[in-house]
């Protein structure tokens, strides 16, 4: 029983992996600065609806790129901005 769960666990982390978007940094100008952010976007052609997420008090931190690169998979491109400029 214990090894079977082993295997389901496995399988599943492995099937969650195989569709998550890979974020590409990005820079943008916001006035005066230039500042960072996470760009995550579907595979395939486009065009495709857009998102802009944005993070809470912690920061641009792993569970908001996660999220941003969900969005992903389902079909939208997502950009995770750092409204902390790399602080978390």
């Amino acid at each position: 029983m214990k090894r079977t769960l082993i295997f389901a666990l496995a399988a599943l982390l492995a099937a969650a992996s195989a569709f998550a978007a890979d974020g590409k940094p990005v820079s943008y100008k916001s006035g005066d600065e230039t500042v960072q952010g996470v760009l995550y976007a579907p595979t395939g052609k486009g065009p495709f609806p857009a998102l802009v997420v944005v993070h809470e008090y912690w920061g641009l931190n792993d569970w908001v790129k996660e999220q941003a690169s969900r969005l992903a998979d389902q079909g939208y491109v997502s950009l995770a901005v750092d409204l902390y400029r790399g602080k978390v």
